[in-house]
């Protein structure tokens, strides 16, 4: 097999475009750009967005959300916002680690979980902070406040992520690159409102009644392409569902993810598209 800067098997992606028997199926329209930038015919890539588990993602009673909480150490007006997922630059931990800090000596009760994935890539919480403050670009304050940056590096199943998704107010997630991004999608399917970043691969699902978009420039890499949030309109976006509980995600926002993307949606547009439906 051939390797092209080792990320590539088999062919390069100009060899694999000019072959007539091949299709592409990917999750976002972002992705589907990455291929036409690589030349390949657009009739030949198909868009076939990720699902859910509604027997997983799905919101808890409050009573049992409310034991999930306790169970955490949230108190009944902590504001707790959320972030799933390995911690590089494309996530866009800094900025939600930024904003955080900045919100923090404004609201009080505001705390932030990072579940990162630390077992598979090594990379913690404190890492970000270091280069953070090696950059010049994290906020000060007390180690009291800190300590409401809450750091989760277990494994979790399904029914750990459930209790988590449920026992937080809001995912945060202003990411630079995702090829789908799925942790919003699913925090959206247990009536969690999401912030997500504007113009990326959450523009497949995101709708107002889920939550709210943060602006972003569209940035050439060595890559390809990326956004680069604004950090105002981060915090800005964060304050706004901080400020209006209610408005965004809850029982309608669930039910809207359950019927556009269930598994069982998605499994019969895959079917579909590969003639088996």
């Amino acid at each position: 097999a051939h390797c092209d800067a080792g990320m590539f098997l088999g062919c390069t992606p100009a060899e694999a475009s000019r072959r007539n028997n091949l299709a592409i199926v990917t999750p976002s329209r972002w992705c589907q750009r990455g291929f036409l930038e690589a030349g390949f015919p657009e009739e030949r890539i198909h868009v076939l967005p990720h699902g859910i588990a509604p027997a997983c993602f799905f919101p808890a009673e409050q009573d049992q959300r409310a034991r999930y909480r306790q169970q955490l150490g949230f108190q009944d007006d902590d504001f707790v916002l959320l972030h799933l997922g390995s911690l590089f630059r494309n996530k866009g931990i800094d900025l939600l680690i930024r904003a955080f800090a900045e919100l923090k000596p404004v609201h009080p009760r505001l705390k932030l979980v990072v579940k990162d994935q630390s077992g598979l890539y090594g990379l913690r919480v404190n890492d970000v902070m270091q280069a953070l403050d090696r950059s010049g670009q994290l906020p000060a304050l007390r180690e009291q406040q800190w300590r409401d940056l809450i750091s989760i590096s277990a494994n979790l199943d399904l029914q750990g992520l459930h209790a988590l998704y449920n026992a937080c107010d809001l995912y945060v997630s202003p990411y630079r690159a995702e090829g789908f991004n799925l942790p919003p999608l699913e925090a959206a399917a247990c009536g969690l409102p999401i912030v997500v970043t504007a113009g990326g691969a959450t523009d497949d699902y995101v709708s107002p009644e889920l939550g709210l978009t943060v602006a972003s420039e569209l940035q050439r890499c060595d890559l390809g392409f990326t956004r680069e949030p604004d950090l105002d309109a981060l915090k800005q976006a964060i304050e706004a569902v901080m400020h209006n509980p209610g408005r965004w995600g809850g029982p309608a926002g669930s039910a809207l993810v359950h019927a556009r993307f269930s598994w069982q949606v998605i499994g019969q547009r895959l079917s579909d598209l590969l003639g088996l439906g």
